[in-house]
């Protein structure tokens, strides 16, 4: 004990000592702490700040106090502060200068207070390439293992892999391993080996390891680029490919992704596949499972794991704990060595052959995993048939939600039902993820499903998890709470599954009452092709037409598709009026006036928004009534009517206040933002902002709060307050670069250019802001005029700054303009996968 109690006073002592010298190094250059009590207020418009004011402008919920006790040699805090508190205090310093604190000093500092790796990766851009390098060699990485790593006894393997993978991390070698392929036939483990090192290694990492199941559906290279982009939560930006969106997707920068299944399809080998990916991705690393071997000798940085079979005694070790599992009675030893001979080691195989000797079954191991499933009771089975349709996790709640026609079980027995199965290894329990099926078992029991059992399955589903109150906007919180982005991914399986068996109608359905949710989880590529599909099947006398072509507009228009989405909506409009679709006419109109803006202008939009105003209120529909206030607010904002943008504002805000709708009310804070923003009050803009941003902070809704970032990014640069904008840009650009849309990307690369004007760039802010209106031209989504005077001032005090240097211009290419950024924000290498 006494050793620990020493250890532990001298790691106080250590931070003490760095964060006198850094104290030191601050005072020197007048740089004052600002540590204060709990309720000290500051002034936003000084000045001078201190460093725990800058600390508060970042959103930082940290007290004076804590800061205090960071600096004033009291270290107990800071060894138990949060990661964030810690993260936006060292940010902080070294944007004032990372003279300030060296990197070999802060690589201690986050050793000594614990800040996970992947946290430490973010510091990588203040400081030089090799100072970073080097300090960077200090940080000890430990990988723990876990208890419940009870994989086949293959811990070594694990261990083997997870070190490969964190080495590959950290050294990012020319000539070291980066890719580990884990081969051996179907029913040897590989998947539970990877998914094994994965939950090693991510508290190293500090992030989660995505892991992309690779379908039957993969038939070509751009829906395999497309199932990692879906996995990791990237939306397609416009009409581009899914291939071109991950070549430049700062998400898979020096990112590790686990490749579950990789197969080769027709006129394309997994080997051409991996190369292709390893080309495009030439940061990522890749952890891949496959039944093909040699892999290793045509991928370049590259080790193979060939998993072996079983030993004996892991087999018997393996069979008699499934056997018991499953109530399996006494059973002649001779048989037990029979079954595990014909097993071949295979843990499937044993897991297989161990449930259907429990059930009785006659000892026919060609047929084994036939024999699980028909030992396996009516209900149980009902949720193993709606496992074996999708290859994704899901969850208990999922489930139920899925077979609540079906299966009438309470949720705690269908939890004990899920159990019994886990027990006997029928289905897995995927890193607490959800629930999902081996391969050999899923095609079992699709061998054994007649086609018009599986169709009438899949009717029941798509009644269940679908309900009028999901197309009202304001459950849309709700409901997208319930469901996690790969359950999402598991419906669009379903839904695929649904188009092969003709359930057209259910379908269209689907997209309609589960609009926001595609739109929330960034699907909308998807979903602009399904609605495409069925609405040519259905017709337009179907009573879906008109609120299918509403969702359809509805998905082009938050790709940032304008002609696409008018015409889907407008054709809504039509059809809903002839058919006398009040509701769904209304609900297009409100989605045509916000998304079709650039197109059809101010006064068509406000005509359409002012019809759906009186038709909401007519239908008594109070939170719409608000949208629509809301909706109107922006739109007089951007056309520069401000005073009657304010009013419409106060009436939404007034309404979301009385519905209690606070993902509403996040967004009528957020455009009165915007709004006080182009009026020039940044003060007032920025308290609005904040608010915003709390609420959205509360909901779990990401998109929503970097939008928001992007409007305090811009207060910040319009506000010359360089540091505080770069901080607030790149958190925004994190999240928006991957599940942005087009009109969010275009107003990053204009905050981008007001960033580099605060900055004292003139040239990169004249080339940005030039080409981004030349793309805005080409894309027909002009800023408005509220938002082109801004800029226009901007360009203004940027060409003064040049002089009379010419200025060379940039491609006016979406993506060529986001690469730009992406490089003035994190340099040549980001160092974050976020």
């Amino acid at each position: 004990m006494g050793l620990v109690h020493a250890t532990e006073r001298s790691r106080k002592q250590r931070i003490i000592a760095i964060m006198s010298v850094v104290k030191a190094r601050l005072r020197r250059q007048r740089i004052t702490l600002g540590a204060g009590t709990d309720d000290a207020r500051f002034d936003t418009h000084a000045t001078t700040q201190s460093l725990v004011d800058m600390v508060r402008l970042r959103g930082c919920a940290m007290p004076g106090n804590r800061f205090s006790d960071i600096f004033l040699s009291r270290p107990t805090r800071i060894v138990n502060a949060s990661v964030e508190e810690l993260v936006t205090t060292y940010e902080v310093i070294l944007d004032l200068g990372h003279q300030f604190l060296l990197a070999s000093e802060l690589i201690e500092l986050c050793e000594l207070t614990r800040v996970p790796f992947g946290a430490v990766q973010s510091f990588a851009r203040y400081y030089p390439v090799e100072e970073w390098r080097t300090a960077l060699q200090r940080y000890n990485l430990t990988i723990p293992s876990h208890d419940d790593d009870d994989i086949m006894e293959r811990d070594d393997i694990i261990s083997t892999i997870a070190h490969t993978m964190v080495r590959a991390y950290t050294d990012r070698s020319a000539t070291g391993v980066r890719h580990v392929i884990i081969s051996g036939p179907s029913g040897i483990g590989k998947t539970a080996v990877a998914v094994a090192v994965a939950r090693r290694i991510e508290p190293t990492y500090a992030k989660r390891i995505p892991i992309v199941v690779l379908s039957a559906e993969i038939r070509s290279l751009e829906h395999l680029y497309r199932a990692i982009g879906v996995t990791i939560g990237m939306k397609l930006i416009g009409t581009e490919p899914w291939a071109l969106r991950m070549r430049n997707a700062t998400a898979l920068r020096n990112a590790i992704v686990i490749l579950d299944n990789l197969v080769g399809v027709s006129g394309l080998s997994p080997e051409a596949m991996l190369l292709d990916l390893t080309h495009a991705l030439p940061t990522t690393m890749f952890i891949v499972t496959t039944q093909m071997v040699g892999f290793a000798q045509v991928i370049a940085q590259a080790s193979e794991v060939s998993l072996e079979p079983l030993t004996e005694v892991q087999c018997r070790r393996l069979f008699w704990r499934i056997y018991r599992n499953a109530h399996g009675q006494d059973i002649d030893p001779d048989d037990v060595t029979r079954l595990l001979a014909d097993s071949f080691g295979y843990p499937m195989h044993i897991i297989a052959s161990a449930n259907a000797a429990a059930d009785g079954a006659v000892f026919d191991t060609t047929a084994r995993y036939q024999q699980v499933i028909g030992g396996i009771a009516a209900e149980a089975l009902t949720i193993v048939q709606v496992l074996a349709l999708i290859h994704q996790p899901v969850t208990i709640e999922c489930l139920g939600m899925m077979v609540a026609g079906v299966v009438h079980q309470s949720p705690e027995d269908l939890r004990q039902i899920l159990q019994q199965l886990e027990r006997r290894q029928i289905v897995t329990l995927r890193r607490n993820e959800g629930f999902v099926m081996h391969d050999a078992l899923r095609s079992a029991v699709r061998q054994l499903t007649p086609a018009d059992a599986i169709s009438t399955l899949l009717g029941h589903i798509a009644a269940a998890i679908h309900t009028p109150a999901m197309l009202r906007e304001e459950n849309t919180t709700h409901y997208a709470n319930l469901i996690l982005p790969h359950e999402v991914l598991a419906v669009l399986e379903l839904v695929a599954v649904m188009q092969q068996h003709g359930l057209t109608e259910a379908v269209a359905r689907l997209a309609v009452h589960w609009r926001m949710i595609w739109i929330r989880y960034g699907v909308c590529a998807e979903w602009c092709t399904i609605t495409d599909e069925v609405a040519r099947v259905i017709g337009e006398g179907h009573a879906l037409y008109a609120p299918l072509m509403y969702a359809s507009g509805s998905f082009y228009g938050h790709r940032g598709m304008v002609e696409r989405t008018v015409l889907s909506l407008q054709t809504a409009l039509r059809v809903a009026e002839q058919r006398g679709q009040a509701d769904i006419w209304a609900m297009a109109a409100l989605e045509c006036a916000l998304h079709g803006l650039q197109m059809i202008g101010i006064a068509e939009s406000e005509r359409l928004m002012l019809r759906a105003l009186a038709q909401f209120e007519r239908l008594e529909e109070k939170y719409l009534v608000a949208r629509c206030y809301d909706t109107l607010s922006y739109v007089y904002g951007i056309a520069g009517q401000l005073q009657q943008a304010l009013k419409t504002n106060d009436e939404a805000l007034t309404l979301y206040e009385s519905t209690q709708v606070s993902h509403g009310r996040g967004d009528a804070h957020a455009n009165r933002g915007l709004i006080y923003t182009t009026m020039g009050d940044y003060e007032l803009a920025r308290q609005e902002l904040i608010k915003a941003e709390q609420i959205f902070q509360k909901l779990n809704a990401p998109s929503n709060t970097a939008a928001v970032h992007l409007r305090i990014a811009a207060i910040s640069a319009l506000w010359n307050r360089a540091a505080d904008a770069r901080f607030y840009l790149v958190k925004a650009f994190r999240v928006l670069e991957r599940s942005g849309g087009l009109n969010d990307m275009l107003f990053v690369i204009d905050i981008c250019a007001g960033l580099a004007l605060a900055e004292g760039d003139g040239r990169t802010a004249v080339q940005l802001s030039t080409a981004c209106t030349n793309l805005r031209l080409h894309q027909s989504m002009p800023r408005g005029d509220a938002l082109e005077a801004i800029v226009v001032r901007q360009l203004e005090y940027a060409h003064m700054l040049i002089g009379d240097k010419q200025v060379a211009p940039l491609s006016a290419h979406l993506i060529d303009l986001v690469l730009t950024v992406r490089t003035y924000l994190y340099g040549n290498e980001p160092l974050l996968w976020e």
